[in-house]
């Protein structure tokens, strides 16, 4: 398992990285000319700030560990495992939603920057700073309501039937007992009786696809405005932008929701899935300095 401190020390060092970053990016943005741009920095500011809000929450509200268990996950704060439920719980509901919001401001990103390219040949160029604003912002209160949706049902589970050994490496790894109340969701896909038989727990099953399906989907705008924008640009930035989100980001989410399903039992794999996301709000800006020289 990742060790505690180390996973703490990780994620503060992203976090001060992505604070320094995104600072240079902010200045570059305001000494070079972006006019060709359109209000394309307007959205390069709000980015900065995001991403250096998600790493600080990486790093100060619940550097998150997730341990996997067979057909089910335990989502937990290294930081605030010690605390009464209630808070942990709700630090780890601020972080999953602050954690999600790299996805939906890459795909508005993506679809900014190709309407703004292709220009007057697109309807949508003619929209206003204000009316990206607009939509902007009813696209992350809808996304936001979808998601505090999905997250709500993932309690604390009570009643389920104990995974023998996800409880003895819970223990063992971070100190945790698991018949004690503490700040964590258990998302538990299905669950085994001592004859074999297996039972899925259908709702909990389908609101995490439809979480990976939605984020796919803005993988997917990510995907088609970039092969536009490399088309009129000739240029491979755009495609750096798109692989290097979808393989430290978006396939890490992936592969956490998808390997629990298999049932076999992949511990703390999780840990370091979650560690490599984490990168991310580091790096973003130095993608983005790349895109604006070109």
């Amino acid at each position: 398992a990742v060790d505690g401190a180390s996973h703490i020390m990780f994620n503060w060092i992203m976090a001060a990285f992505s604070l320094l970053s995104n600072i240079l990016l902010v200045v570059l943005v305001r000494k070079v000319n972006v006019v060709s741009m359109g209000s394309y920095k307007i959205l390069i500011y709000i980015s900065a700030v995001m991403d250096v809000v998600i790493a600080l929450s990486n790093a100060i509200v619940v550097p998150v560990n997730i341990h996997m268990g067979k057909y089910s996950f335990v989502v937990f704060g290294v930081g605030t495992s010690s605390w009464p439920a209630l808070q942990g719980l709700i630090s780890i509901y601020v972080f999953d939603l602050l954690f999600y919001q790299t996805f939906a401001l890459l795909s508005f990103h993506f679809l900014y920057r190709y309407v703004v390219l292709i220009g007057s040949s697109s309807s949508l160029s003619q929209l206003s700073i204000w009316h990206w604003a607009a939509a902007g912002i009813v696209f992350e209160i809808i996304f936001n309501a979808i998601m505090a949706f999905f997250i709500s049902h993932y309690e604390p589970r009570s009643d389920w039937r104990a995974d023998v050994r996800l409880v003895y490496e819970m223990n063992s790894f971070y100190g945790i007992n698991m018949t004690k109340p503490f700040g964590h969701f258990h998302v538990v896909y299905a669950e085994v009786d001592d004859g074999g038989s297996m039972k899925f727990n259908w709702p909990i099953v389908i609101y995490t696809l439809s979480i990976l399906g939605l984020i796919s989907m803005l993988g997917a705008v990510m995907i088609i405005c970039s092969i536009g924008v490399v088309r009129m640009m000739k240029s491979l930035t755009s495609e750096m932008q798109t692989i290097v989100p979808l393989a430290i980001s978006f396939t890490p989410v992936g592969f956490l929701v998808l390997l629990p399903l298999t049932g076999l039992q992949f511990g703390a794999l999780g840990n370091y899935l979650m560690s490599i996301s984490t990168i991310y709000p580091a790096i973003d800006p130095w993608l983005m300095i790349v895109c604006i020289n070109r």
